[in-house]
């Protein structure tokens, strides 16, 4: 079945093009299969959970102004969260 959308297709026909940076996004997809890569990733990817975590419990914007009312706040959203997943953590094991 042709619909309209594809009878402009048939007529003009299809081009295929490759990205100007083909051969460095290659190069990369290439290194992200060596174990060195994934180990990197591996620890990247664990730090930019705990970031989102924090942000997610008041870590995202400093309220105050000054640096140590500013690593205050930071330390509170770290008590927060640590509470909370203790929390979690104990009602799981206690079932």
């Amino acid at each position: 079945m042709v619909t309209a959308a594809n009878k402009a297709d048939t007529k003009t026909g299809r081009t295929v093009s490759i990205h100007p940076y083909e051969p460095e996004l290659a190069a990369e997809r290439k290194k992200q299969a060596t174990m060195e890569f994934k180990e990197f990733y591996a620890q990247r990817s664990a730090a930019e959970r705990c970031i989102s975590h924090l942000a997610r419990h008041g870590a995202r914007d400093a309220r105050y102004i000054g640096s140590f009312k500013v690593w205050f706040q930071e330390v509170l959203a770290a008590l927060n969260f640590n509470v909370k997943a203790f929390a979690r953590l104990s009602a799981a094991a206690t079932g």
